[in-house]
């Protein structure tokens, strides 16, 4: 159906992917904002990898995806994503939801560019607090063996 309708229209496969990727942009709510501030609060304090939290959810979110959800980029975190990385950082994510719902009045989206490069700096910051994201060489060979 894909390759039809990228004949029919005239466009790389590649920029329809991304027509349909625009289209399908989902609006973030207070609680999407909300949901997603609590799981970088309880990341950040877990002082877990992305890749070891990928481990620890069983693969029920790939490191890429839970620093998307960190960084507010892409879709809000699924429900099942939220529980698997509280779970896995030692959170009752029961807590943490209401946590969620008692702040999602309070929550502001980082609705301009420049609010959200503040935030990123924010946590960049931040994050050089907890050493190397990614390591070279036999260690990182070591880690991703599961050995480190």
């Amino acid at each position: 159906m894909m390759t039809v309708l990228v004949k029919v229209i005239g466009v790389s496969a590649y920029v329809y992917s991304k027509i349909v990727d625009m289209a399908a942009k989902v609006e973030w709510t207070a609680n999407d904002y909300a949901a997603q501030n609590i799981l970088a609060d309880i990341v950040e304090k877990s002082g877990l990898s992305l890749r070891a939290l990928e481990q620890k959810t069983g693969g029920a979110a790939s490191h890429a995806r839970i620093g998307y959800i960190l960084n507010g980029e892409r879709g809000p975190v699924k429900l099942s994503e939220f529980i698997a990385i509280c779970e896995a950082c030692g959170v009752d994510a029961s807590d943490a939801l209401q946590q969620v719902i008692d702040n999602a009045d309070a929550t502001q989206p980082a609705n301009t560019d420049e609010d959200r490069a503040k935030l990123a700096l924010e946590r960049a910051q931040r994050a050089a607090e907890y050493g190397l994201a990614a390591m070279e060489g036999e260690k990182r060979d070591a880690e991703d063996d599961g050995v480190a």
